[in-house]
């Protein structure tokens, strides 16, 4: 595909440069927790994954499961979840009045 005529890359760049390095950090230091806490999926997890999301995506959830295990996209993503449900379930959330930063 081509861009429009009138597209200004080095705006582009300029404009998304930031969020681009929050996302490779971020993407560096979730491979090194996933690494360090040995956080790997398993056929449970697949299954587990694709039973949630087999109903909006209009997939049985075997085979949803079964494709999940062989694209890499998916497998980042549903890891990415795991180390977030990880986290979540580790984490000490104390509530905060927002009085308290205004």
């Amino acid at each position: 595909h081509k861009l429009p005529p009138d597209f200004n890359e080095q705006e582009f760049r300029e404009q998304n440069r930031d969020q681009v390095a929050f996302q490779a950090k971020w993407h560096l230091i979730r491979d090194k927790i996933i690494a360090d806490a040995g956080v790997e999926l398993t056929p449970d997890d697949y299954g587990r994954f694709a039973a949630r999301d087999s109903a909006v995506v209009g997939v049985e959830p075997g085979r949803l499961a079964e494709m999940y295990s062989t694209s890499a996209g998916a497998r980042e993503r549903l890891s990415t979840e795991k180390l977030n449900d990880m986290l979540l379930e580790s984490a000490v959330i104390t509530e905060k009045s927002t009085k308290e930063f205004f």
